[in-house]
């Protein structure tokens, strides 16, 4: 009912300003709905409802952009959280050196940087496992550049609040740097590098200090598609000195047969015992699935997944998905 109400108030509040129609270009969204049978440990089945997200896109004058993007989801009951998940404003110099101030997706792997909240988009229900390992957001000021020479070099250098700070605050004085690079110097082949650094306040636990290196490639080729994202994180504590290693990864082959796309996905993550900041359990995910378009707004999706973690312990999960752009 809130984004609902949101949607209305946005449309009415629209005219009433006297803005013009070329202040908002477009509205968009997508959502879904699942169905998931899980078996093992905690097992269940259920209905359950994806984000709803919308975005809000438009330009302010020839040079001047900008991007609203709200989500709304169930916490573990049935209230609901209403979230603002970027809001950015662009200025453009030309299309190598554009610089934006606000509030935005990490630029950490290829995943992040590709699908965000498009669940549609997803080539299959759930996200790979290099997600549980970086910042999704940053709150500050990022320079990005786009087809830069014969390469399609992009870019973006992110400077921002850090780990444990907020949109509205951060916990200490030191900003994250988040650097990411991708290019298609050979057709259908992106190769990708980002990297994140930053040092991070003492909290519950001592301070320490973090970098993530992440290459990735996509690969594009008539209907066959393969995806790979590896994830690198160092974490060295202030006190302790201790030097620890995180690795993730998760790699992704489809192709589209007709209306169909069958795809497979391994993930892979292996964390240190004494990891300062990490605190997730080693895992081999092992997924088969297919995807149906029903049209270019609507796809209906079945995943089998296996997962297996540290110590022995396993699960099974049949998933089903209907998701939809507007």
């Amino acid at each position: 009912m809130r984004i609902i109400l949101y949607m209305v108030a946005l449309f009415v509040a629209v005219p009433s300003l006297g803005w013009t129609a070329e202040i908002i270009k477009s509205v968009h969204g997508f959502s879904d709905v699942n169905f998931e049978v899980i078996e093992g440990p905690g097992s269940d089945s259920r209905f359950r409802l994806g984000e709803y997200d919308t975005y809000v896109t438009g330009t302010l004058d020839e040079r001047t952009s900008y991007l609203s993007e709200v989500t709304f989801k169930y916490a573990n009951s049935n209230t609901g959280v209403l979230g603002l998940e970027r809001f950015w404003v662009r200025y453009e110099f030309n299309p190598q050196v554009n610089v934006s101030f606000g509030k935005f997706h990490s630029a950490v792997g290829s995943w992040n940087r590709t699908y965000h909240h498009g669940s549609l988009l997803f080539p299959s229900i759930d996200k790979p496992a290099t997600r549980s390992y970086f910042p999704i957001h940053t709150t500050g000021m990022l320079v990005s550049g786009r087809e830069i020479t014969s390469a399609h070099l992009y870019y973006d250098l992110m400077i921002g609040n850090g780990i444990g700070s907020t949109p509205t605050s951060d916990n200490d004085d030191g900003k994250s740097l988040n650097l990411s690079v991708h290019a298609e110097a050979i057709e259908d082949v992106d190769l990708g590098f980002s990297l994140y650094k930053e040092n991070v306040a003492a909290g519950a636990s001592e301070g320490f200090s973090l970098l993530i290196l992440s290459p990735s490639i996509n690969l594009r080729r008539g209907s066959s598609m393969l995806e790979a994202e590896f994830l690198m994180a160092k974490t060295e504590g202030d006190d302790s000195k201790i030097d620890n290693t995180t690795k993730a990864a998760y790699v992704l082959a489809a192709k589209d047969v007709g209306d169909w796309t069958p795809f497979v996905k391994f993930d892979y993550s292996k964390v240190d015992a004494s990891d300062v900041y990490y605190n997730v359990a080693d895992s081999k995910l092992y997924s088969a699935g297919v995807n149906y378009h029903l049209s270019h707004l609507t796809v209906t999706k079945l995943q089998f997944r296996h997962t297996s973690k540290a110590g022995g312990s396993s699960s099974k999960a049949l998933l089903s998905q209907i998701a939809i752009a507007f």
